[in-house]
């Protein structure tokens, strides 16, 4: 079970969003001391959180398991991870 889930709907090319998406994620990652590894339109993510983040053509969603230290600071974390996707959908 998910401790973040986050959905957001686009109509950005999928492209396009990846090409923007990305970069910001990589910079969150390295925020949050996260390693990511991405396979085409997905993001897995290990570190303090392990999850994914899928990128369909219309939608995507960013679910996350935190660890406990991780969870003391759960708000803000999801803040800024709403924030960023919020940044990058325009």
């Amino acid at each position: 079970m998910a401790h973040i889930l986050i959905t957001r709907r686009h109509s950005i090319s999928l492209d396009k969003l990846l090409a923007k998406l990305k970069p910001a994620v990589e910079e969150s990652a390295a925020k949050f001391d996260l390693e990511v590894q991405w396979a085409g339109s997905t993001c897995k993510f290990t570190g303090m959180a392990l999850g994914y983040l899928k990128v369909g053509e219309t939608s995507l969603t960013l679910a996350a398991r935190l660890s406990y230290a991780a969870l003391l600071h759960k708000r803000m974390i999801e803040k800024e991870i709403s924030q960023t996707l919020d940044a990058v959908l325009g």
